[in-house]
């Protein structure tokens, strides 16, 4: 199956994410060690492709699915990419168990401070109200990052055909669809 440069450009940004991700879990900051951390659950079980024909209103290719799960100490990951070639759009979601101490505003705000650390400290996304206990939104990759009790979840919305606030719009409708699935 072969993926246009777009959609390509779209798993870039969310494998250094995951990467990024994956290095700061159980690391400082208020951060557990793998205590707390929830059971693994399967991206594209949580955002089926079902749902995601549904909304946007044509069918997608197969998902491209990442998970993995680590023991010691206990930390998972699970990332589901869809792409519709006749509409020209990717969508992505990846689930994390954010594995701090502490939930909502407060863990939002120690990630984005990880984030500034490694990306600079003019880093910022625009906070993004009545999405899980927690959003931000970065415009430049079109991604919707959310904290939702343990879980961190980032959507993803990409298309040259979509930009600024429909992005965010179709993020937030995915968002409706992801975070109910998922406990507080």
């Amino acid at each position: 199956m072969k993926y246009p440069f777009f959609a390509l450009r779209l798993a870039f940004p969310l494998l250094i994410l995951t990467l990024l991700i994956s290095v700061l879990a159980g690391c400082g900051n208020g951060q557990s060690t793998g205590s707390g951390i929830p059971d693994p659950v399967k991206a594209c079980e949580i955002l089926t492709q079902k749902e995601v024909e549904a909304l946007i209103r044509t069918s997608v290719d197969a998902p491209r699915i990442t998970h993995t799960e680590k023991e010691n100490p206990k930390h998972w990951m699970s990332m589901c990419n869809y792409y519709s070639g006749e509409k020209n759009i990717s969508i992505g979601i990846t689930i994390i168990p954010h594995g701090r101490k502490v939930t909502g505003g407060k863990a939002f705000a120690l990630y984005e401070a990880d984030l500034k650390k490694n990306l600079g400290e003019d880093y910022k996304m625009t906070p993004v109200k009545g999405v899980g206990d927690h959003a931000g939104w970065e415009k430049t990759t079109k991604q919707l990052t959310i904290f939702q009790g343990p879980f961190m979840v980032i959507l993803s919305a990409d298309s040259p055909d979509i930009k600024g606030d429909k992005a965010l719009a179709l993020n937030k409708q995915l968002a409706e669809k992801v975070l109910p699935k998922l406990a507080r």
